[in-house]
């Protein structure tokens, strides 16, 4: 949804003769748009324009400038635009043979007129002006209030009076936001100005604008006390007032733009699949992203007991930024024995450490064969130099590679797999070395075989 109020008009000046009253400015227009349907945003830049207020008027002879317009600009052709309000008239003191400055100005809403034939002005989008009030010779005429986006700026009742600025109008989307007007709770745009009246050998009064945002007249000609008119309250878009000295001048618009933003997902997943590999005993895990956005990495989740079960077994980086396709492996060699339904689930981490999980897809494990005499351990007993474990049955070994640990009841090694018996045995020498005396065992695993060589080791 998007609102745009443009800047409102300048309020006019009073006859500092005591006889003309002078019209307040007219509220800039408010457009409202709350369908998202018919915003029509595109993905392109944006540009906003947001409309100053006009000024108030220094001379008898010219009424308050027009505010300016505001805008978004789409730069296609739905450009949202809301017209400046009018300025409000002004007293005429003989220059202005044709009286329009009387009239208030055409515009968002219009400006206040002030005389028996200075008409308010007419609104695009919001109220007109009030018209002017005269005495049958016009030398006493009262200031029409500048019209409003809720209502039309009010008609002086009788010359020595002034009309009240038009109403405002809230919208719907500003709820649930702060108060964007200091000073005023409710957050109302578009006000129009107050008018003032005119009386020869005294004063007129002089009225508010409109729903506490418009400049308020001010017939004030005391001495030594300013007579101008009240300023709309700021970037409410609303008129001035008129004014004994000078006209106020019309605040400057606003343009909200709101809209519900979706949350952007680091990574969008194209697909997630596990595969096992019997000769190798190995589950593979392929994935592919469709894009990514601040993806740091993705951590590697496994269960055996079901969904509360889940623990990291690895991590693979991210590509961080791409809006390309990216496929993703890891191998868990590390399974364990024994028949189990494997789960496996990907936890993405973005740059800033949240994170989000992908599907999850299982795996069925099938149990493995132990055998006896495969493999034989020597010299056994042993004091741990140079121990080795050779291949006795060739029949029960296809060169799969070759996953052993040490189990002792002090002293257990992580699972190493290697990809030969030289290997195996390279390491073993010098993992024995640091088991405690006693018996222990060594598990070694390879496709889908395991088997357990007890060694004592002795000094």
């Amino acid at each position: 949804m998007a609102l745009v109020v443009a800047g409102g008009g300048g309020g006019g000046r009073r006859d500092s003769n005591d006889s003309r009253g002078g019209g307040g400015g007219g509220a800039g227009g408010a457009i409202y748009i709350e369908n998202p349907n018919l915003l029509q945003l595109s993905n392109n830049p944006i540009n906003i324009v947001v409309g100053l207020g006009g000024s108030g008027s220094t001379s008898t002879s010219r009424r308050g400038s027009k505010g300016q317009d505001s805008k978004i600009e789409t730069n296609q052709f739905n450009d949202i635009i809301a017209e400046g309000g009018g300025g409000g008239g002004s007293a005429l003191t003989g220059s202005d043979l044709d009286g329009l400055q009387r009239n208030g100005g055409s515009g968002g809403s219009g400006g206040g007129g002030t005389s028996r034939t200075g008409f308010g002005g007419a609104g695009s989008s919001g109220f007109r002006g009030g018209n002017g009030v005269g005495n049958v010779n016009d030398n006493v005429t009262g200031g029409g209030g500048g019209g409003g986006a809720g209502g039309q700026g009010q008609d002086p009742n009788g010359a020595t009076n002034g009309g009240r600025g038009g109403i405002g109008l809230s919208f719907n989307i500003t709820n649930g936001l702060p108060a964007i007007i200091e000073g005023v709770g409710e957050n109302i745009f578009a006000g129009g100005g107050g008018g003032v009246g005119g009386n020869p050998g005294g004063q007129g009064s002089s009225e508010p604008g409109g729903s506490g945002i418009g400049g308020n007249g001010n017939n004030t000609n005391s001495s030594g006390i300013n007579g101008a008119g009240g300023n709309g309250i700021t970037n409410t878009g609303s008129g001035g007032g008129a004014g004994f000295s000078r006209g106020g001048n019309g605040s400057s618009g606003i343009v909200i733009i709101k809209y519900n933003v979706a949350k952007i997902l680091p990574v969008e997943f194209l697909y997630f699949r596990a595969d096992y590999s019997s000769n190798k005993r190995e589950a593979i895990l392929n994935w592919a992203t469709a894009k990514e956005w601040e993806n740091s990495h993705f951590e590697v989740e496994r269960s055996i007991s079901g969904i509360k079960g889940f623990e990291k077994v690895g991590e693979v980086e991210g590509m961080g930024w791409t809006d390309q396709v990216t496929e993703y492996q890891f191998i868990d060699q590390q399974l364990p024995l024994g028949s189990h339904n494997v789960l496996y689930r990907l936890k993405q981490v973005d740059f800033s450490g949240e994170f989000q999980y992908s599907d999850v897809v299982s795996l069925r494990l099938p149990g493995v064969t132990f055998t006896h005499g495969v493999w034989r351990a020597y010299p056994n007993p042993t004091n741990g130099t140079a121990l080795r474990i050779a291949l006795m049955d060739r029949s029960q070994y296809d060169a799969e590679k070759l996953t052993f640990r040490i189990v002792h009841p002090m002293y257990v090694t992580e699972p190493t797999t290697v990809e030969s018996e030289d290997k195996m045995n390279e390491l073993l020498s010098n993992l024995a070395l640091r088991v405690p005396k006693g018996v222990f065992v060594v598990e070694i695993q390879w496709g889908q075989k395991v088997e357990h060589i007890k060694i004592l080791k002795q000094h």
